[in-house]
């Protein structure tokens, strides 16, 4: 099996100069976490929660779906702040001997905040 991340960097262009990368891009099994790195290069400090989501693109369908945790899986609430110029690290948990992923691929999903705002990275 062999799990894949999409192929790219993930460059919101409404918050400008906010980056969301994955590495590496292929797993040849399902780990029990990945690394997000988020790289803030705009001018505004931005937030974020703990929490996100797994989708899976399906090529018949030809669109993302969200892969479904497990019930009695859940994120703490707790925002963090990303200041300007800034780069973080975070695990993303897959939880693999509770979900069921197919080869495919894959994105990571989260919601990001900056004062005047909020946007969906993928």
């Amino acid at each position: 099996m062999t799990i894949s991340t999409e192929e790219r960097p993930v460059i919101n262009r409404d918050f400008d100069g906010v980056i969301m990368l994955i590495t590496p891009r292929n797993y040849p099994a399902t780990p029990e976490k990945i690394e997000l790195k988020i790289m803030n290069q705009s001018d505004v400090p931005i937030q974020f929660s703990a929490g996100y989501q797994i989708e899976q693109f399906d090529f018949e369908k030809l669109k993302w779906e969200e892969v479904v945790f497990p019930e009695g899986i859940a994120f703490i609430q707790v925002m963090y702040e990303l200041p300007v110029g800034e780069t973080q690290t975070y695990d993303i948990y897959l939880y693999p001997d509770q979900v069921n992923y197919e080869s495919g691929l894959y994105r990571v999903k989260k919601q990001v905040f900056s004062n005047e705002e909020s946007k969906e990275f993928y």
